[in-house]
């Protein structure tokens, strides 16, 4: 029996694209670890699949709308690992300050150790509510700045890193 070359061409490409979406498609719901590793291995078998499918489109038209599926999820995953890396990013930079603002009320002498404690509680009193971690970072280095006076710029950022530290640990 003869088979056109076309026919042959689309028994290959369904034979070649079928399995690696099938493969694709089967691990939609156990790739994701927590990691931007796994994002990352997820966007490369996307980007794997998808040049397989779009290679055969001209053979197998059905698969236009798999390529357009296949390209769409493959933005998401890479603006998901952007957000992921992102909030990383923002997490090791909050720890940072974190440490470094306990650094500096340790360095305080014990009258602004107290003060730190006892404007803390006024601040707090006086903000509530105030969850945005920017706006309290700045409501408290303009109060800290406001509500001392005679202090060189390095003893005013110590008392501020020190007085921040205690808003953002203090819950």
């Amino acid at each position: 029996m003869f088979r056109s070359t076309a026919s042959l061409k689309r028994e290959a490409a369904e034979k070649r694209v079928r399995p690696l979406v099938a493969e694709y498609m089967n691990s939609r719901q156990n790739w994701y670890d927590g990691s931007v590793t796994s994002i990352e291995e997820r966007v490369d078998k996307c980007s794997h699949v998808l040049s397989e499918v779009n290679e055969h489109l001209t053979s197998l038209p059905k698969l236009t709308q798999l390529s357009r599926d296949l390209s769409l999820e493959r933005q998401r995953l890479l603006s998901y690992r952007n957000h992921r890396i992102d909030s990383l990013r923002q997490q090791e930079t909050q720890q940072m300050r974190t440490s470094s603002h306990r650094e500096a009320f340790n360095q305080l002498p014990e009258v602004a150790k107290r003060w730190v404690t006892l404007e803390s509680q006024k601040f707090v009193k006086s903000n509530p509510g105030l969850s945005d971690t920017r706006e309290l970072v700045i409501r408290s280095s303009n109060y800290v700045a406001d509500n001392t006076t005679g202090l060189s710029a390095k003893q005013l950022k110590l008392l501020t890193a020190a007085f921040q530290d205690r808003l953002l640990t203090s819950g």
